[in-house]
């Protein structure tokens, strides 16, 4: 994780970046209006891998180093994520770029501290120790008192990591933000339902009485798409004085957001569909496939049919389409 690397080298790291997402990536940069952006995102990337390496400096956080060999936090994590702020901040703090750096490195240190937390919980968790975890990062993430894991073992190190990195961006709003504007107090509700979201979502072992419908209802309420795009409004709320049209139009962009933001969710339940099979987790493709009667049991499971996949897909496109379409 040397902050020289070359910002598309991922070989470091076996679930690297995709040759589609290299092309898309380097002819978005060739976009008219984000001239400069993929320099933007270097510096964002190396800068980002500084703060992993101060993080470690601290007796209480898991090195990354560690943390990448378990699997835990990925490159990947924070260069999709930079990729993404770049191309979703420029558009709105391209006029006050004073402020730009801040808000990219705190987008990128709540995707990373979300995805890293998400590891933990899935990997040594039970439900209700997940629950308090999330509970804990959500009271760094929104300023409020909050103790970090005392118990010096690898469980508790590693969540500190993400305390530590969910302080990053809570320290990017408390400079840049109004603590009592609109898109401030927007940002609040919006990360307590994303972590309601995620509560949730730990029904899915026990899912039964759920469907399609409730599941991207209630559920798929854990996309952070609004409190990811919350960040630059809160920026710019904090530099400028906007008007009551401008602020109704930042929550109708904040809206749109959420849905393209829902639609990827899909896109990865797809990806992740035999992983949360052999865990008994059911996730939006599985309620797809009980709808339609596209799943059968095998050897005390649950199979799901192709077409079910294919199915998926096209809902997550009809999300995400209808986010850009707006």
């Amino acid at each position: 994780m040397k902050s020289c690397q070359n910002f598309w080298d991922l070989s470091q790291d076996r679930e690297g970046l995709g040759i589609v997402y290299k092309l898309l990536g380097k002819l978005s940069w060739k976009r008219k209006g984000f001239e400069g952006a993929y320099e933007l995102a270097r510096v964002v990337v190396s800068r980002f891998e500084e703060i992993l390496h101060e993080i470690s400096e601290d007796p209480r956080c898991m090195h990354v180093r560690e943390l990448n060999k378990k699997r835990l936090l990925k490159r990947k994590h924070y260069v999709y994520a930079t990729y993404l702020a770049v191309l979703s901040s420029l558009p709105i703090l391209r006029n006050v770029p004073k402020v730009l750096l801040d808000a990219l490195v705190g987008k990128v240190a709540m995707i990373t501290s979300i995805k890293t937390l998400d590891n933990i919980n899935d990997l040594w968790h039970t439900d209700e120790e997940a629950r308090l975890s999330l509970n804990r990062q959500l009271r760094v993430f929104l300023g409020r008192e909050a103790e970090f894991r005392e118990d010096g073992n690898d469980v508790g190190m590693a969540e500190n990591f993400t305390y530590r990195l969910a302080e990053i961006t809570r320290d990017v709003l408390k400079r840049r933000a109004n603590p009592k504007g609109r898109m401030f107090q927007k940002y609040i509700r919006d990360f307590e339902k994303y972590i309601k979201g995620q509560t949730d979502s730990m029904l899915q072992k026990k899912a039964e009485s759920l469907d399609i419908r409730k599941f991207l209802k209630e559920v798929n309420e854990k996309g952070v798409g609004n409190v990811w795009i919350d960040i630059d409004f809160c920026v710019l709320e904090g530099v400028m004085d906007l008007s009551e049209d401008e602020l109704k139009s930042l929550e109708h962009i904040g809206r749109c957001i959420d849905l393209v933001f829902k639609g990827c969710n899909i896109y990865d339940d797809v990806a992740d569909l035999e992983e949360d099979l052999s865990s008994d987790i059911y996730n939006s493709v599985v309620y797809l496939a009980l709808d339609k009667g596209w799943c059968y049991s095998k050897n005390h499971g649950l199979n799901v049919l192709n077409k079910a996949k294919m199915e998926a897909v096209r809902l997550g496109d009809l999300l995400f389409l209808k986010g850009l379409d707006n």
